[in-house]
């Protein structure tokens, strides 16, 4: 049955492994300081769960935060999107129009994929951080604004910078403070925790359904790399919670298609002592096997006297078979 569901000391973040205990100590430093922050990680590792956090705990928490991602955004309209226009500024805008920058005065921007930004919306970027003012796309007048900047990427942004296709100028000013997100496969301890809370959830959501997992599903989800990481977790249990109907445990075949391909079915692990045993008796038998039921040469060969093989041939029940 997976582990009890454990919240992070950080309300929303669920886990306590060593990757994650990292992780948050440097949300407090974050969260305390006004500067602006970087948060790196791959693709559904939840970098903006961690964003919504250090906003929750800023002194910007009762104001807005709002969340965009730059690679969503055309490159012809980035700039309008985020610092506004004025009218007639391009084709079709035919109002003047805030851009996000103002909508969230007071509060936090929170720039998903930002090494996927325009490289002239970078630089316009840059002047806001280090001067507070910008102007709107088709506008000679600067306007001031009060915005907290968290960035996010799932790349190297040094690597950018090196390629060129990031400022460098712009990188060292957003990294003021860098959290790095673990993937979910190097956080093993939290993935059956993780598990259990997306079940619950589903349960909560649905008014029941499957309430626990098998054991051969718990050694599928401990045994997978999770390329897509809590995303794909959080997606699988969505799909298993509701392919399991009104069943109690969520099985192999509940599992998505992807999961379900790759699931190597594995022997219910005994205890200690039987696992042992059953170990003993393998070699034992090879042995025994090997030198057709000859009891003193299989005793030799494995290091112990006559007495002592006939000991454990007898307490280990095995059947001494001698060739032709």
């Amino acid at each position: 049955m997976p582990q009890k569901p454990r919240e992070s000391v950080v309300p929303g973040i669920v886990g306590n492994s060593p990757a994650i205990r990292a992780m948050l100590a440097l949300l407090g430093p974050a969260a305390s300081r006004d500067v602006p922050v970087c948060i790196e990680g791959e693709s559904g590792t939840g970098k903006e769960l961690v964003a919504r956090a250090i906003h929750d705990r800023s002194s910007r928490r009762n104001r807005i935060f709002t969340a965009v991602n730059c690679a969503a955004l055309p490159e012809n309209l980035v700039e309008s999107e985020l610092f506004g226009c004025a009218r007639g500024a391009f084709t079709g805008a035919d109002r003047d129009r805030e851009g996000l920058i103002e909508a969230t005065a007071g509060g936090t921007l929170f720039l998903d994929e930002i090494g996927e930004m325009a490289p002239q919306a970078q630089a316009k970027l840059l002047r806001f951080l280090q001067e507070g003012e910008f102007r709107r796309v088709g506008e000679t007048t600067n306007r001031k604004a009060d915005v907290r900047v968290i960035a996010a990427t799932n790349r190297r942004l040094e690597e950018s910078v090196d390629a060129g296709s990031f400022r460098d100028d712009l990188y060292y000013r957003i990294t003021v403070i860098e959290i790095p997100v673990p993937p979910l496969r190097d956080r093993g301890g939290d993935i059956l925790i993780l598990a259990g809370h997306f079940l619950a959830r589903e349960r909560e959501l649905h008014g029941g359904g499957a309430a626990r997992f098998a054991e051969e599903v718990e050694d599928l989800l401990l045994s997978h790399d999770w390329p897509g990481n809590v995303r794909e977790l959080q997606n699988a249990v969505r799909t298993a919670h509701a392919l399991a109907g009104d069943g109690s445990v969520v099985t192999i075949e509940h599992l998505p298609p992807r999961l379900r391909e790759g699931a190597v079915r594995k022997p219910k692990r005994g205890t200690f002592n039987e696992e042992l045993n059953s170990f003993r008796r393998d070699l034992i038998e090879r042995t025994l096997a090997g030198t057709a039921g000859n009891q003193s040469r299989a005793a030799k060969e494995l290091g112990l006297s006559r007495q002592a093989l006939a000991y454990q041939i007898r307490e280990l029940g095995i059947l001494v078979r001698r060739g032709g």
